[in-house]
C-alpha cells in the first residue's frame, strides 16, 4: 500500500511540470464592476500573463462565450505568451444601447484556453472571466 502511494506521488510530481501558469489580469470583478451609462462605448483591456517559471511559451485562444448583446472582442483572439510576459492584451469593446434603462445589468463572459507551444498531447486548461456592466 505504501509503495502504491509513493508511486502515485511520483507520477503527480512528474506531470506537475506540464501545468501552465497562464493567468488574466482584470481591471473589474464582481465587487468592482464596470459602470456605464446608456449610449456609452468603452474598450476594456485584460492582460494575459505567463509565469516566469514556465519553460516554454503558451498559445492562448480567446473566445467570447456570452456577449450579452453589448460586447465584442476587437484585436487578436490568439496569442503566444512567453514565460514571464504580461504585455499581451485582450481588448473587449462594450457598447451599451441608447435605449437601455438605468439599473440594467449585462454580464459579459469570455474564456481563454491554452496549450503549451511545444507540448504534444497536453491537456487544455481554460480560464474564464465574467465582466458585469452596471450603470
Amino acid at each position: 500500500m505504501d509503495n502504491k502511494c509513493l508511486i502515485g506521488l511520483l507520477i503527480i510530481i512528474l506531470f506537475a511540470s506540464n501545468i501552465l501558469a497562464l493567468g488574466i489580469n482584470s481591471p473589474y470583478w464582481k465587487s468592482n464592476p464596470l459602470k456605464m451609462y446608456p449610449g456609452q462605448s468603452i474598450e476594456v483591456d485584460f492582460t494575459l500573463a505567463n509565469s516566469i517559471l514556465e519553460e516554454s511559451s503558451a498559445k492562448a485562444f480567446v473566445t467570447l462565450t456570452d456577449s450579452a448583446g453589448v460586447a465584442e472582442i476587437i484585436g487578436p483572439k490568439e496569442f503566444t505568451v512567453p514565460p514571464g510576459s504580461n504585455y499581451n492584451k485582450i481588448t473587449i469593446k462594450i457598447s451599451i444601447p441608447e435605449n437601455a434603462n438605468v439599473g440594467d445589468t449585462y454580464e459579459v463572459k469570455f474564456s481563454v484556453k491554452s496549450v503549451p507551444e511545444e507540448a504534444e498531447g497536453s491537456v487544455q486548461l481554460g480560464i474564464g472571466i465574467s465582466l458585469i456592466c452596471l450603470y
